[in-house]
């Protein structure tokens, strides 16, 4: 099926925005005004959770049969109107438990070169469950079945966790869901992860969920 093009959004199309740049969590509905290529414009149906920086990142969750969701950047918020570039778009999650989107400040390294390797720092806006995470990786970052280490924060708390994860897979990401260097995503799942690790991210959903609920 056809996605619409740019032009059926202008002016009828309804979206929630997903804001997770701190330790709070929040979602706004609200109605496309325009859309140009990568650029959107938007009027909420209240102010933005503030104040936002420009290259804030938050999710575009446009309504439609089905919906599509968008990576992106705020490069105006002034009131109930807020701008945005788009970055890529985000793939859609057909498991009965689907992964989140919210800001992960992520290090990771593989194991068996953990004493010589630097640590690596992938975009923090990525999916993550209980069980795991997905993030972006240049192509050959990782083999599937390998080890790694991570180094985390959920909701860019000052609280650190530390974990070893097992590499599931490396896909190829499509054109317009590239950003920067990150051409793949890294999907892994937690071996080792402290009860605190996962109770944050267990909390960090519970948030993501009564949000979006409020904005339903």
């Amino acid at each position: 099926m056809d996605h619409p093009s740019p032009a059926a959004h202008a002016s009828t199309a309804s979206a929630d925005v997903v804001f997770s740049h701190d330790q709070s969590f929040h979602a706004r509905t609200g109605r496309i005004l325009s859309r140009a290529g990568a650029a959107w414009t938007l009027e909420l149906s209240a102010p933005p959770p503030g104040p936002l920086e420009v290259d804030t990142r938050v999710v575009l969750d446009v309504a439609g049969a089905p919906s599509r969701k968008f990576r992106c950047a705020v490069t105006r918020a002034e009131g109930r109107t807020l701008e945005l570039q788009q970055l890529s778009e985000l793939r859609e999650d057909k498991r009965v438990f689907p992964r989140h989107y919210g800001a992960i400040a992520l290090r990771w390294r593989p194991l068996r070169d953990a004493a010589t390797t630097d640590w690596r720092e992938p975009d923090p806006f990525m999916s993550f469950s209980v069980g795991g995470l997905s993030f972006g990786v240049s192509e050959g970052a990782a083999r599937d079945g390998e080890l790694i280490e991570l180094d985390f924060a959920v909701a860019l708390s000052d609280v650190r966790h530390r974990a070893v994860a097992r590499v599931l897979r490396s896909l190829p990401r499509a054109p317009n869901e590239v950003f920067g260097s990150e051409t793949h995503d890294l999907a892994v799942a937690f071996v080792e992860l402290a009860a605190e690790g996962r109770d944050a991210l267990a909390d960090f959903t519970l948030r993501i969920q009564r949000a979006l609920a409020r904005a339903d």
